[in-house]
């Protein structure tokens, strides 16, 4: 299979990702550069002169973000070298107070280190160059992968995973390493914003499309009807009492829908305040898999 690159472009033609943009607040410039007097001589002039800000401002924030990114990303990843060879006593012999401290200082710089990562994925995806490599990937593995990387963050909010996959769902075609991310960005907000003492679940399973749905949900405070769409856009977070306190970048959603983007569909979410919300989305089988599944049903 061919690498296909993401056209930034071709992603606006999207009604749902059109239907998205129109809910985006409007930039407004300032008067000294742009006069915003309407009147019925100028106004298509003034509308010119805010489209070619807005996408000026739009460009120099996603070349800030990722020069940022990748100058923050270098020294980290030594930083990231020598605290795991102390870590490991390579470097000489450590007490058991050292060695705790060292493991929680890997901890922190390996989540900076992800929270940078997710800057340059956002930063090459408005910029749109992020590739996509479709191959046939078997899924049920990396969601239990990702699962368990979860679990002792989990833990601490006693939470736990519980999974109900559907047998024999052969090969999928998708980007391992992008749906990677839209599963540990959806794993990820579902642990932050889940209630103590509840259950996420991770579902898999054949839709009557004879796609595969995967579905992530988690019992928690819940994002508003008129928040649902916005969520998905770069830099929003539902702006609750109950859910500031998580913190995040409030890109994880958008990055996952880019991705998923890229592969012909889409992020779902449905939510009710106060009780649970649920996120889902949909791959396609290999084209032979899913004429075989069509047969046998």
């Amino acid at each position: 299979f061919k690498k296909n690159i993401l056209n930034s472009e071709k992603i606006q033609t999207d009604p749902d990702l059109q239907k998205q943009d129109s809910s985006k607040t409007e930039l407004t410039a300032p008067e000294n550069e742009v006069n915003l007097s309407a009147t019925p001589n100028n106004e298509a002039k003034q509308n010119d002169a805010i489209q070619i800000y807005e996408q000026n401002y739009e460009k120099l924030k996603t070349e800030f973000l990722a020069t940022l990114s990748h100058e923050l990303k270098t020294p980290l990843v030594s930083i990231i070298g020598y605290l795991d060879l102390i870590a490991t006593e390579k470097l000489g012999v450590i007490t058991d107070r050292q060695k705790h401290a060292l493991d929680v200082s890997l901890k922190k710089t390996a989540h900076l280190n992800t929270l940078i990562s997710s800057i340059l994925n956002f930063a090459r995806m408005e910029a749109g160059k992020l590739e996509f490599d479709l191959k046939p990937n078997k899924i049920q593995p990396m969601l239990n992968d990702i699962i368990e990387s979860f679990k002792p963050i989990a833990d601490k909010k006693n939470v736990v995973f519980e999974t109900d996959y559907e047998a024999d769902m052969g090969p999928l075609l998708f980007d391992n390493d992008l749906i990677y991310r839209v599963i540990t960005n959806l794993l990820d907000n579902a642990v932050k914003f889940s209630y103590d003492k509840t259950v996420i679940s991770v579902k898999l399973s054949k839709d009557k499309e004879q796609l595969a749905k995967i579905v992530v949900e988690n019992f928690g405070p819940g994002i508003p009807e008129n928040m649902l769409e916005k969520v998905k856009n770069k830099f929003f977070q539902a702006d609750t009492s109950d859910t500031r306190p998580r913190g995040g970048l409030g890109i994880g959603l958008a990055i996952a829908e880019k991705i998923l983007v890229g592969h012909g569909t889409k992020l779902h979410i449905e939510s009710e305040v106060g009780k649970k919300t649920t996120f889902s989305f949909y791959l396609q089988f290999l084209p032979e898999q899913n004429n075989k599944t069509k047969t046998e049903g």
